[in-house]
């Protein structure tokens, strides 16, 4: 349930350790579920999100369902059940990271070649844990205000970035090999059928090292 206790949260994605060796899991836990109300909150203006760290043999009472809204303002704003099937990547980091003269360095190449840097090499669009944060979430460099924990004041990493599609017209180096000859965006790159605010991407963030996968 919410804070507010009005509406229920639903579950966005269900990771286990086994799967993400690389995203730093609290000791004594082995399954992160994330939840959201997918819906605008009237505090933030933003869904609510909660993470669930969690032993799995500990797990009781699964449902079979999750529970319903009353009201939603976007309906592909629920995702749609899917099975993962996590691949490691390798992604670069945004231009803003580099610098200006390493940038200029990594722009000239990219536009000697055949490659282009900021959509198939760097920051990874669609699904992920860990790895660089969504361009679209954060401000581009950062602000003060932002990658840095509201309780501790430390710095925080992406935990979990959800994107509308996995990949597209001008992004399809990071589609699966099996699909990287098709000329567009099929349903297979959208698996969950969901759109983050926009078309964009939105991501979580905790305390921790950051892994690229």
């Amino acid at each position: 349930m919410t804070a507010s206790g009005r509406e229920p949260l639903i579950p966005i994605t269900q990771l286990y350790a086994r799967d993400v060796p690389g995203l730093p899991f609290p000791e004594g836990t082995d399954v992160l579920q994330v939840l959201w109300l997918p819906v605008p909150d009237l505090e933030g203006c933003w869904p609510a999100v909660q993470l669930r760290w969690r032993v799995a043999s500990e797990v009781r009472d699964v449902l079979d369902e999750p529970p319903a809204l009353e009201f939603v303002d976007w309906d592909e704003h629920v995702p749609r059940p899917c099975v993962l099937q996590p691949e490691e990547i390798r992604e670069f980091p945004p231009l803003y990271v580099l610098g200006e003269e390493l940038s200029e360095r990594v722009m000239a190449w990219s536009e000697a070649t055949s490659l282009k840097y900021q959509w198939e090499l760097s920051v990874a669009p669609g699904w992920k844990a860990g790895g660089w944060p969504a361009e679209f979430t954060f401000r581009d460099p950062a602000g003060t205000d932002e990658l840095y924990c509201g309780e501790c004041g430390g710095p925080v990493e992406a935990l979990l970035t959800v994107g509308a599609s996995e990949y597209g017209a001008g992004s399809g180096s990071w589609a699966a090999l099996e699909l990287q000859a098709l000329a567009e965006v099929t349903p297979d790159a959208e698996p969950s059928v969901y759109e983050p605010g926009g078309g964009t991407a939105t991501s979580s963030t905790h305390r921790g090292s950051r892994s690229r996968r």
